[in-house]
């Protein structure tokens, strides 16, 4: 997987629309020939026109994922803010961390692989702190070497470490490559985490699946 695939299904999902590139662009609140050198890889995606992406009718999960959902378990996430939903992908690494513990076989190692991301999370608890310093102290990187397999140059690492700058489409990709974190989580977006949590959700055997949909409804209902 490269930065280029995720430019490939960013082309893919805008003519899914019957967009224009001036049109994408719009929703990106850019110029047809800014979004134009984006989707030629001439250019990087800034954090905010990301986000205004994710208030389209993109699926920019799948554009950075290459996952794409049926939506058939969304019902159970509606009118969930970003933290509820951070909340119950919590308790369902929790439950995934379990099987895999006490059953690894290929499927569980691949979801677990898949979910492993949300250690970061749960140490990321501090409204102050910040994802990036999180994961360099858990790795027990130093700033040199987390600059180094971002491709970035230290001084830009430290600013995104101190939110002086924001990650653009590529750190956000490579955020994804290396620590299967997925884009919604930095970029709070909140229809991709209901993508990631769909995804999921069907790649369960339906047993599995009504017992942990049994689980999140528990917890909404105490709310």
């Amino acid at each position: 997987m490269t930065y280029q695939n995720v430019l490939e299904r960013l082309k893919e999902e805008r003519l899914r629309q019957r967009w224009s590139q001036t049109q994408m662009g719009g929703h990106m609140r850019m110029s047809q020939s800014h979004y134009s050198k984006a989707e030629l890889g001439n250019r990087r995606l800034t954090f905010y026109q990301l986000q205004y992406l994710c208030e389209s009718e993109i699926d920019v999960h799948y554009v950075f994922t290459g996952y794409k959902c049926l939506y058939k378990y969304n019902k159970i996430f509606d009118n969930c803010s970003y933290m509820q939903l951070i909340c119950y992908m919590g308790i369902f690494f929790s439950w995934i961390d379990f099987f895999y513990r006490n059953n690894i076989s290929s499927k569980w190692e691949s979801m677990h692989n898949r979910t492993a991301y949300m250690k970061y999370i749960i140490a990321h608890c501090e409204p102050n702190d910040n994802i990036l310093y999180t994961i360099r102290q858990l790795q027990n990187y130093t700033q040199y070497k987390m600059a180094e397999i971002l491709a970035v140059d230290v001084k830009k690492f430290r600013d995104m470490e101190n939110a002086k700058i924001m990650p653009d489409s590529e750190i956000l990709w490579r955020m994804y490559y290396l620590f299967q974190i997925p884009p919604a989580v930095m970029l709070m977006d909140e229809k991709g985490l209901v993508s990631e949590a769909c995804c999921l959700l069907e790649l369960l055997d339906n047993n599995q699946r009504e017992d942990i949909l049994q689980l999140l409804k528990t917890c909404r209902n105490s709310i």
